[in-house]
């Protein structure tokens, strides 16, 4: 599409969007570039820079960004899609707007006679806060579906490794004094003060390394967690980042990743190297993604003919990181483990003297294939510190009877220690069959860093 054409398409779409009446939200036009809708429990905005289009839903009860995307102008119907998917995702604020507060102490009996006390006042109150107590025991099962976790004084020790498996719930310890009088104004202003706290994780700066490639390459990180999709992206020349960026969306659709790279053409109209490293099922450029209702997808095909002069390759996250962490660490081989929060299924990827170990068919590290007796169904397994623990240990065991790398990695909220799952692979193997453990708590750098490092890789070896 030609730029005339486009900017016509843009001023449509502007006079479109505010046409968009509802009981819903009220609609009104900031100015020449902003236009806001104001719903019950969300903010929604569109922005305009010439042909760039932004759209975000601020959650209101939490000031989170639920969505978020940019694109440029390419059709009005698929414009229109993107503004729907906008709406959708306030209506979803708004009726999730309850802020659902957990307490949690050693057999839950205290925190539940607390945990009325302090419904009632919220119902009096008129505030948009539920408490609900649970022990200790079972915080691991339920923690993921409230907004902020309360720990009992008693124990308050156990903090550190609670906000651990929960990254980005806000974790906090009742002090003694609001605990012991059931200090039910104390409790909700000590709610209301930690929501407000909060902060989202910044990406880390780029890894030091030094990368011997003249080519922009857009590395593309797809992570999935209960509430949302995230969609990271970086430009990067040599080891610097060009540009950086983030897509907050409830589902992944092709689309998405369209967008992005049409964005990026803007600015970088020479790029043609792109890396997308995502959980899932990969097999042989299709793509599984079963939670966002993709389905043996052929994402290179897709990609071969839209940009059939680019080289677009799709990967594991589990080999990005593992190659990320191969190069920062002065071993001849590794296995990384990734098990995301949103998924019992687990991906390995494996590196030997610098190279990944693909295999047959490129199913090795493919861990979903694995006949595993496990103690109980994978799926309420993953809920647990402990049947985490085990998936990870007998995945590890896999590794170290087969390939027996220098250095174990993992990512797994939900297992803490790294001296837990040694012990527990000596259930298995003597100890001094266990090689170095290493565990990860912020996989994103080495996931976007790594997908560079693989496209390089792999554009050497088809050279």
């Amino acid at each position: 599409m030609d730029d005339f054409l486009r900017e016509i398409y843009v001023k449509v779409y502007r006079s479109w969007i505010l046409g968009q009446k509802s009981e819903q939200y009220n609609i009104k036009e900031v100015d020449e570039k902003t236009i806001v809708l104001d719903g019950v429990g969300a903010i929604g905005k569109v922005v305009f820079q010439g042909n760039v289009i932004e759209l975000s839903v601020t959650n209101k009860k939490n000031d989170h960004i639920d969505f978020y995307l940019h694109f440029q102008m390419q059709t009005l119907g698929h414009a229109s899609s993107l503004f729907n998917e906008l709406i959708d995702a306030m209506a979803t604020a708004e009726n999730t707007k309850i802020v659902q507060v957990l307490l949690s102490c050693t057999s839950g009996l205290t925190t539940g006679f607390f945990a009325q006390e302090l419904n009632q006042a919220a119902t009096t109150l008129c505030m948009d806060y539920h408490f609900e107590a649970v022990p200790y025991n079972e915080l691991t099962a339920v923690g993921r579906n409230c907004d902020i976790i309360l720990l009992a004084p008693q124990i308050g020790y156990q903090q550190p490794k609670v906000q651990s498996i929960f990254h980005q719930i806000p974790v906090v310890t009742v002090p003694s004094q609001v605990f012991a009088k059931y200090d039910v104004r104390g409790a909700l202003k000590l709610v209301g003060d930690s929501l407000l706290a909060q902060e989202v994780v910044d990406i880390p700066k780029a890894l030091q390394l030094s990368v011997d490639y003249d080519e922009d390459i857009l590395s593309i990180g797809i992570f999935k967690t209960t509430r949302s999709t995230r969609i990271l992206y970086r430009v990067y020349k040599h080891s610097s980042v060009l540009e950086h960026g983030q897509i907050i969306k409830q589902k992944l659709c092709i689309d998405d990743l369209d967008d992005l790279i049409d964005l990026m053409l803007v600015s970088y109209p020479h790029l043609k190297k792109v890396g997308i490293a995502t959980p899932g099922i990969i097999d042989q450029g299709h793509l599984t993604l079963e939670k966002d209702q993709l389905f043996n997808v052929d994402i290179i095909a897709h990609f071969k003919e839209k940009y059939p002069y680019m080289n677009i390759h799709l990967d594991k996250a589990s080999e990005a990181i593992a190659m990320t962490l191969y190069e920062l660490q002065d071993y001849k081989s590794l296995s990384f483990l990734y098990l995301p929060k949103s998924s019992y299924v687990a991906g390995m990827g494996n590196i030997n003297e610098g190279k990944i170990m693909n295999g047959h068919m490129d199913v090795s590290g493919d861990l979903h294939q694995l006949p595993f007796i496990y103690e109980k169904d994978p799926r309420e397994q993953i809920l647990s510190e402990e049947g985490c623990l085990d998936i990870v240990a007998k995945h590890f065991l896999l590794s170290i009877m087969t390939f027996s790398p220098e250095v174990l990695a993992f990512y797994c909220s939900n297992v803490v220690n790294v001296e837990d799952v040694v012990k527990k692979l000596e259930d298995y193997v003597p100890r001094h069959y266990i090689p170095k453990i290493k565990k990860l708590d912020n996989i994103e750098e080495y996931l976007l860093f790594g997908e560079m490092l693989k496209c390089i890789a792999q554009e050497k070896q088809s050279a």
